[in-house]
């Protein structure tokens, strides 16, 4: 008997709008085939529209401006915006807005299974910014995002919430004024945070700025991270305070950690737990380390060195004591390497570090202002 082979089906792109294919994200959600694009107009209206997502390979993006997935009262599952399920899923230039659910615990986006990146995409006043479930094989990357006041207020949800997945890696987003929870909160047995700006500025109010709770390898590099005068934790980086799930290790680098408060704790960590901190700058009062780390060349300073920070400018003022300080990338931390800074005031995406001489220490260097006449500008 002769083998018949099913043929393979085709990716498609479906459209979703005033004008497209189908009208709400939902009914394409009901239809998407593994290996699909589905392109959301920015000109249609969502509210309360909310979908469950099966398929492997999708691609879901925003066109025609950014579209705003409100939640007005609605959750799929009763959990998030969006859920997610297959695996190798993006999301690209959407906004999640308003999840609000009976436990409190509501998403602008759950992650339930397989793999999720997220790109240029802003999540703002849900109980949760993204949640996952928490098991091998999951993955989750947000790169170029905005998290704006997301938590319920209680403190057990977040702007970022990872379970025990394989990895989190987040990068060149923004964090503002987490309500009481963390900004982010990752029990991934690998998170990667790198070259972001978390702040709470002077009327937030987020617990912890970064909770690795359970340990595992922590990668901090190239942030900045401030930490209000509100805040409602002491600590603005706490690593295994609840377990220590090996191997245990935490690698803090090129980081600029502000507190605005009048005492406090930059780094928490767990005993037993391995820290490594180079080229770091603490500024404000309180202790820089709790807990034994391995330290290189760190500076703590009571007194700003920054140009402007009551307008969010944290780059490193003519004559400030950090720059030309710090030491080369540590051999044994390669392969990953200090490639970028963290986004500006009021920007989102990591920016390329250029050196100006030896390197300086924190999340920037310092460079010479020009003349707005030799930067192109009237």
């Amino acid at each position: 008997m002769a083998l018949v082979l099913a043929p393979a089906v085709a990716a498609r792109t479906l459209t979703v709008g005033p004008e497209g294919d189908y009208a709400r994200p939902s009914e394409a959600a009901r239809v998407a085939r593994s290996g699909d694009t589905v392109l959301i107009d920015g000109r249609g209206d969502y509210r309360g529209d909310v979908a469950v997502w099966h398929a492997d390979g999708l691609v879901l993006r925003g066109v025609h401006g950014r579209p705003v997935l409100y939640a007005a009262g609605r959750a799929a599952q009763g959990k998030a915006i969006w859920v997610i399920r297959g695996r190798d899923v993006v999301v690209e230039n959407i906004a999640f807005v308003g999840t609000r659910v009976r436990d409190k615990n509501g998403a602008g986006i759950r992650l339930e299974g397989g793999s999720l990146t997220v790109r240029r995409c802003r999540f703002e006043d849900n109980e949760n910014g993204i949640l996952t479930n928490g098991r091998p094989g999951m993955y989750l990357t947000v790169e170029d995002s905005e998290f704006v006041e997301n938590g319920a207020g209680d403190g057990y949800s977040h702007q970022i919430y990872a379970g025990r997945i394989d990895r989190l890696v987040v990068r060149g987003s923004r964090f503002r004024h987490a309500r009481i929870g963390h900004h982010i909160k990752s029990r991934a047995r690998r998170s990667l945070i790198l070259y972001n700006r978390l702040e709470d500025g002077f009327e937030g109010r987020s617990s912890y700025a970064i909770d690795l709770p359970e340990g595992g390898e922590g990668w901090i590099v190239g942030n900045l991270v401030q930490q209000g005068p509100r805040a409602e934790n002491r600590t603005i980086v706490a690593f295994g305070l609840e377990r220590l799930r090996p191997p245990a290790r935490l690698v803090l680098v090129h980081n600029t950690l502000v507190n605005d408060q009048r005492r406090g704790i930059f780094v928490k960590l767990a005993p037993g737990a391995r820290a490594r901190l180079v080229n770091n700058l603490f500024v404000g009062r309180g202790l820089p380390v709790r807990g034994e780390a391995e330290e290189g060349r760190n500076l703590i300073l009571h007194e700003y060195p920054f140009r402007n920070p009551a307008h969010g400018d944290y780059r490193l003022s003519e004559y400030a004591e950090a720059i030309d300080r710090a030491e080369p990338w540590p051999a044994d931390l390669l392969p990953l390497t200090l490639c970028c800074e963290p986004p500006g005031p009021d920007a989102v995406g990591a920016v390329p570090r250029r050196d100006f001489g030896p390197p300086d220490l924190g999340a920037w260097e310092w460079r010479p202002v020009l003349p707005s006449s030799a930067q192109g500008l009237p």
